[in-house]
């Protein structure tokens, strides 16, 4: 938010004579004015007559009260009668432009809350509405962000492109006029965002059109399906969402592509009641290959069920040349595919041409019962797991819809660079269609990783999966792409009911402080030196008991007969406590000789502890 101390620095130095120079710290220098953004030019800035600062600080402040309280001058007038053009000049533009609404910059809510700020000190004095009503770009960028009053800004955006996003919250009706200028005038729209239930004919909009204009669009389709005789050209576009539907596109300049595509009984059902223009159920292979050679500056690429199909034959995407096509993208950063097969995740990447920097993510994919088809996946992913950029892995079985958790993932432990995430469907759903367990798909995962380069692991037990138990984790886990290069492990203590059916399930990795795989087996792990464990309050009190604590020492104990002793052992999360030391901090006593053990858990009173 723009504050006092932001306007103090902003317009303070420009007064020639401002009389409050004790506020600022002695032997200091007032900072310069910061570069504001503006949409009409730079504004001219005259010489400033002699005003004091509390008088700018007041008017200012106000200003905000005025806009909070729609538009209340009772308090402002007074301030605002005693400042020169300027000093208005510089409040009005500090209050529509520095203010940060938490958006992001240039997004649609952004301009709907700049838009918003603008109409409020339109209505303070004439020097601010002559200000605003100036904006032409801004008037642009919020000519269909309300109900009413719309002919007024479109008459105040001139010629300037406009931009298209609704309020989210509004009726059908609220949205008529708009939405009649913009199916009318379509090509004058500099920024398309249509929300996804407001479902548009776009298959009577596009075909043939040109967007002289066009920067960003995302379109909803009313009728599901791919169009293969439909296209539009915007030479100038640079992101493009298509969601329901796919179409042709020339865009040349296009860095985002996204496409989201129905479900064949989605388009099916469609084509049931009645729609009559032609329409695909899938995009085919080699149309979807044409489109991507078509933007070759992309650097992010989303593509939901759109290689569901199983015409993915490498052999036939170039039978001109009897050779196989290559889409080159040497600009793409990120790449996400969602809703398909691993197989068809394979053969896609091997039509794919990009830098092994790239971020990758799977989510949801659909492992088959067949062994080389998971295989096959994971050595077309290899050499971007391989990049040594990637220093830490973290695996779950938390496998859902959901995007919290990632079954896979490979990253830098700084969270910079390229990174790769797989999201797989849940246990349940696998078991039933015979598809293969968790551990087997992270075997077939891990024979890819690179040697000698993973340093952290991160092992967050799965709430419930049916399809794997502890027994199964060494065969696994003791591969030599984590054991013989892991210095510290990540654990969070593994829940020993399942949240869903509060029913006692299979231990995935262990009931003990630490997993199986460890503790059964320690001279695994050579390189390993710290341990942190996760946890809550619940899950501490069950699992922190006389005979885990036992075993963990045996283990460590173990470990220093081999010359592996580990360094520190670390406890997160919550406990419960008194006067800020956790209850069973004693019970680590038989480690201290052994491990230095840090308690940087959160201590919350007995009393008050429901975590």
């Amino acid at each position: 938010m723009c504050t006092r101390k932001v306007i103090r620095e902003a317009v303070t130095p420009r007064l020639s004579n401002a009389r409050d120079d004790t506020r600022r710290p002695r032997g200091k220098r007032a900072p310069s004015p910061p570069s504001l953004p503006f949409l009409d030019g730079e504004r001219p800035l005259g010489s400033s007559q002699p005003i004091d600062s509390e008088t700018i600080y007041s008017a200012y402040n106000c200003t905000l009260m005025a806009s909070d309280a729609c538009i209340k001058m009772v308090h402002i007038k007074p301030s605002i009668s005693r400042l020169n053009k300027d000093c208005l000049a510089e409040i009005f533009y500090n209050c529509a432009f520095e203010i940060d609404y938490g958006y992001g910059r240039n997004s649609p809510w952004d301009h709907l809350s700049r838009g918003k700020m603008v109409v409020h000190l339109s209505h303070v004095c004439k020097s601010w509405r002559l200000l605003a009503l100036s904006m032409s770009e801004l008037w642009a960028s919020i000519v269909t962000a309300f109900p009413d009053g719309f002919p007024e800004r479109l008459e105040r955006a001139r010629g300037i492109p406009l931009t298209f996003g609704p309020h989210h919250e509004w009726d059908h009706d609220g949205w008529s006029a708009q939405t009649s200028y913009l199916t009318a005038h379509v090509e004058r729209f500099r920024t398309i965002m249509c929300p996804e239930d407001l479902r548009l004919s776009w298959i009577e909009h596009l075909p043939g059109k040109v967007f002289p204009h066009l920067r960003q669009a995302s379109f909803a389709n009313r009728e599901p399906g791919y169009f293969s005789d439909i296209s539009f050209q915007a030479d100038h576009l640079q992101s493009l969402r298509l969601y329901h539907f796919a179409v042709h596109f020339t865009a040349p300049n296009l860095t985002s592509l996204t496409i989201y595509m129905p479900f064949e009984w989605q388009v099916e059902q469609a084509v049931s009641f009645g729609q009559d223009v032609p329409v695909e159920a899938f995009i085919p292979a080699t149309q979807l290959i044409r489109m991507l050679r078509s933007t070759p500056l992309l650097t992010h690429l989303k593509i939901h069920h759109c290689i569901f199909s199983d015409d993915w034959d490498p052999t036939e995407w170039d039978s001109e040349n009897g050779r196989q096509s290559i889409v080159t993208l040497n600009h793409l950063e990120y790449l996400s595919i969602r809703k398909e097969y691993c197989s068809h995740i394979a053969v896609f990447l091997l039509a794919l041409s990009i830098p092994t920097r790239t971020s990758i993510r799977f989510s949801t994919f659909f492992p088959r019962s067949t062994d080389d088809e998971l295989q096959h996946l994971c050595r077309e992913l290899a050499p971007y797991m391989r990049s040594s950029s990637c220093n830490s892995v973290r695996v779950t079985s938390r496998c859902d819809y959901s995007d919290e958790s990632a079954f896979f993932e490979l990253f830098h432990k700084d969270r910079r660079g390229a990174s790769i995430s797989i999201f797989i469907e849940d246990s349940e759903r696998r078991l039933e269609d015979g598809s293969m367990s968790s551990v087997a798909i992270y075997e077939a995962i891990f024979a890819e990783l690179p040697s000698s380069t993973i340093h952290e692991l991160y092992v967050d037990p799965p709430t419930v999966d049916q399809s794997f138990t502890a027994a199964d984790t060494p065969a696994v886990f003791h591969g030599s792409a984590l054991s013989a290069s892991v210095e510290t492990l990540y654990y969070s203590l593994e829940p020993p009911f399942g949240l869903s059916t509060g029913e006692l399930g299979p231990a995935h990795f262990g009931r003990g402080l630490l997993p199986d795989f460890l503790l059964d087996w320690p001279a695994t792990y050579p390189a390993l030196k710290h341990v942190r464990i996760s946890s809550y309050v619940t899950l501490y009190k069950k699992a922190v008991v006389a005979d885990a604590i036992q075993k963990v020492k045996q283990w460590l104990e173990a470990r220093v007969k081999l010359g592996l002793p580990v360094q520190t052992l670390t406890l997160c999360g919550t406990i419960e406590g008194t006067d800020g030391k956790a209850n069973d901090l004693d019970l680590y006593g038989p480690l201290l000789d052994l491990v230095d053990v840090q308690d940087t858990r959160r201590v919350f009173s007995s009393k008050s502890s429901n975590v």
